[in-house]
């Protein structure tokens, strides 16, 4: 492979520039061929660097963050993958409700940390979403009633689509109306493959400590009893408006079906487990075989939830 402007980045990135790392290693799923590259930039500096450099070398790229909802094919990615690193991760209580998050930083994380800064709104219902804000932001995530989108008020972006005369990644803000437009059901305001990079929430003072708390530990138990402990990638269909595709395919008797070492879960039916030894093409042809059941059984289809990189 031809790719002479990332083996220049060889040396001059702070967590370096690794070759043929496999894919399983960092997705949920523990699934996935090798990418050509790995790149972990610590700031704006480095992931445009990177980009750039992808663009010279006409090689795709993939940013992933926790790796979460992502099915990579096991030929694996041709190309450049990122994982942002450094600043991306940071998190900071700005203001009495104001906070910064980089992109990277996991919802887990997040919603810890604004009940450490005796903030609420509601934000302890999100915990257990797998992933980075990013990821959530990109397809508005939710649970419980409560959506990411209540607690933005502010993203910066990185454009990765190569539209620009000076083939410089550009960055551009979103707040306002644009921002609020561009949420909706499980569909956020990033463009095409545009990244976040850094996000602004409001996030209302507690009303009430102990009970916002209680209402954490109880989605952290909640979590425990109603998903799969073997590996997944969170949730494979999106609910049908005012219906739950977990219940739709538990009730066309799909729990327990397997494709090699792929199963639709015993305990939650809206989700498909690697027993072991799957592959990507297994898991995709489960979640396939689930859709024709149910549009068969119950006339709805199903709308695929996972990311997939390489396969149809």
């Amino acid at each position: 492979m031809a790719a002479k402007s990332m083996q220049g980045l060889e040396g001059r990135l702070k967590r370096g520039l690794e070759r043929r790392v496999p894919l399983a290693n960092l997705c949920t799923m523990k699934v996935g061929g090798p990418a050509a590259f790995l790149a972990e930039p610590v700031d704006l500096e480095e992931l445009r660097s990177i980009i750039r450099a992808a663009w010279s070398d006409d090689l795709p790229v993939l940013v992933i963050g926790s790796g979460s909802n992502l099915l990579v094919c096991d030929e694996g990615f041709p190309g450049v993958v990122i994982r942002m690193q450094g600043v991306f991760r940071r998190l900071s209580h700005k203001a009495p409700t104001s906070v910064e998050s980089g992109g990277a930083v996991l919802i887990n994380r997040l919603v810890e940390r604004c009940l450490v800064w005796d903030l609420s709104g509601g934000i302890e219902s999100l915990y257990g979403i797998p992933g980075t804000l990013g990821g959530a932001v990109r397809m508005n995530a939710g649970a419980h009633e409560h959506e990411i989108s209540n607690y933005i008020v502010e993203l910066e972006c990185i454009d990765m689509e190569r539209n620009h005369a000076e083939d410089e990644p550009q960055i551009y803000i979103l707040e306002g109306e644009e921002l609020a437009r561009g949420f909706a059901y499980r569909t956020g305001p990033l463009a095409g493959r545009d990244v976040l990079t850094k996000a602004v929430l409001q996030i209302p003072v507690c009303e009430n400590r102990e009970e916002s708390k209680a209402r954490l530990g109880e989605m952290k138990e909640l979590r425990k009893v109603k998903h799969p402990r073997e590996p997944s990638a969170g949730s494979v269909f999106r609910n049908p408006p005012g219906k739950s595709a977990g219940i739709i395919i538990e009730r066309c008797g799909c729990k327990g079906w397997r494709e090699g070492y792929a199963e639709v879960s015993r305990k939650h039916a809206n989700f498909i487990v690697n027993m072991g030894e799957a592959s990507a093409r297994d898991l995709y042809r489960l979640a396939m075989k689930v859709r024709s059941a149910v549009l068969e059984k119950e006339g709805v289809e199903l709308e695929l939830e996972w990311k997939l990189v390489g396969l149809p």
